[in-house]
């Protein structure tokens, strides 16, 4: 089994908002399964990825997504010849923005015109890859796990969404039901996963990130010159003793 990752995912929190880049992984196994599309906004980047990684749409055998928000979901046109794998309660229930949108009855009709198989519960959909049923955050979310030559890792999408949702126990966001969400945080740490591939972070264990990307955020200015910030992590600073002062 080969997980690639063809977009990293990512959130910035602000005073306009939450501004969110979710996840894309490639699983390819006996069967070829994309786990979640991402939105608009990084559409050219997913293409750009797949072709220099000399990756077809037409490979693919299942696009899962995990949940109905617009973030994870909106590019899954490009797999035209897919399999489409979510929940069933999400498929009745999930919105779009995760309000009552009418945007999402449009969606749901076009989802209408796949071949889509839609999971009650938890449900192989690979030889080594299952689907596992943990709503909380959306109605029918769901993730994926995958078992690696006894290695277990877990697709976990917005159930949890980066490491700190994984530690508090709950995701940043909860719209449909409080007390689910922590139930499946719960369930996703009891199977004490090797590897969780989140929805909006990089993959990471209860030891830390495996593989920790940086952020590179630009800011534009009147100037019309662009302001770039990287965000990353680095070592803290040793503490300053003065002793005898």
């Amino acid at each position: 089994m080969n997980v690639i990752t063809l977009l990293g995912g990512k959130s910035v929190f602000t005073d306009r908002g939450t501004f969110g880049a979710c996840s894309v992984y490639l699983i390819r196994d006996e069967k070829n399964i994309i786990v979640d599309t991402g939105h608009f906004g990084s559409r050219d980047a997913l293409v750009r990825n797949m072709g220099n990684l000399g990756i077809s749409a037409n490979e693919v055998d299942f696009v899962v997504l995990t949940h109905l928000n617009w973030d994870h979901c909106l590019n899954v046109d490009i797999f035209k010849d897919a399999k489409v794998v979510l929940g069933k309660e999400e498929y009745l229930k999930g919105t779009l923005t995760g309000a009552n949108d009418s945007l999402s009855v449009f969606f749901r009709r076009y989802l209408e015109e796949r071949d889509i198989l839609l999971i009650e519960g938890d449900r192989k959909i690979s030889e080594n890859v299952s689907v596992i049923s943990t709503p909380g955050h959306t109605p029918g979310h769901v993730a994926l796990l995958a078992l690696d030559e006894g290695r277990k890792l877990v697709f976990t999408g917005d159930a949890v969404p980066n490491m700190r949702a994984y530690r508090r126990g709950i995701p940043d966001y909860v719209f449909h039901d409080l007390s689910k969400a922590k139930a499946s945080v719960e369930r996703i740490k009891a199977m004490k996963p090797d590897v969780i591939y989140p929805g909006h972070d990089d993959p990471f264990n209860d030891s830390g990130y495996i593989d920790y990307q940086p952020l590179n955020i630009f800011v534009k200015t009147s100037e019309e010159r662009d302001i770039c910030f990287q965000v990353n992590f680095q070592e803290p600073l040793a503490p300053l003793v003065y002793e005898g002062i």
